[in-house]
């Protein structure tokens, strides 16, 4: 009997003893804080979206409804911009916040220069409905030969200053259908006519 209670009195010790130890339950609470952590982040993350779509909603409704805006004004929080306000005519302010960053793009790269074109000449229909020059050529100064000008069919006659200023003009040839030219048709033009029944026709032109 003496021995039967020896034994349960050394269970006794043993289970007390375990009781008594102290447990270490700080990695735990570690765990435990860092779960906290990022559901508040989350739930910080989930507010602002919410407010997000909220603001882009009343944007949307503000427009629906025929509003516009009044003013923009800056969002600050501890000194930096983080936003914007937009204050509208009827509909309540609405506010918008920035979001972050994007990754700056990358330069393009140079395009290559063009060939430089042949002139174009008129087209000789084009040219023959043509009844009137008025000031179109004055002073252009990259004409250097208006030989096209005996396809102008319809032309009757070269107006006044028609092409002066024309100042590199060295050659042209007036169709048979003009019968005269005005005053200070060719002035300034290092002009010279191509055919000699040109120079008959009209000899006392002054160029």
């Amino acid at each position: 009997m003496k021995r039967q209670l020896l034994i349960v009195a050394l269970l006794l010790c043993g289970i007390y003893s375990s009781c008594t130890r102290p447990y270490d339950d700080g990695p735990l609470n570690k765990r435990v804080d860092g779960i906290e952590t990022r559901v508040k982040k989350l739930e910080e993350l989930c507010n602002r979206f919410n407010q997000q779509l909220t603001s882009l909603q009343g944007v949307v409704t503000a427009l629906q409804n025929n509003d516009y805006v009044t003013s923009v004004t800056p969002l600050m929080e501890g000194g930096k911009q983080v936003g914007y306000i937009l204050a509208f005519a009827k509909s309540a302010s609405v506010t918008i916040r920035d979001g972050k960053d994007g990754l700056n793009g990358k330069d393009g790269v140079n395009g290559k220069d063009g060939v430089n074109g042949k002139d174009g000449e008129i087209p000789y229909a084009e040219a023959s409905r043509v009844t009137d020059l008025g000031t179109l050529f004055q002073n252009s100064v990259n004409i250097k030969s208006f030989d096209e000008l005996q396809h102008f069919t319809s032309l009757k006659a070269i107006p006044n200053s028609a092409f002066s200023g024309c100042y590199n003009l060295t050659s042209v040839v007036i169709p048979e259908s003009v019968t005269s030219i005005g005053n200070y048709a060719f002035y300034s033009c290092i002009y010279n006519h191509r055919t000699t029944k040109t120079n008959q026709k009209y000899p006392s032109v002054n160029l």
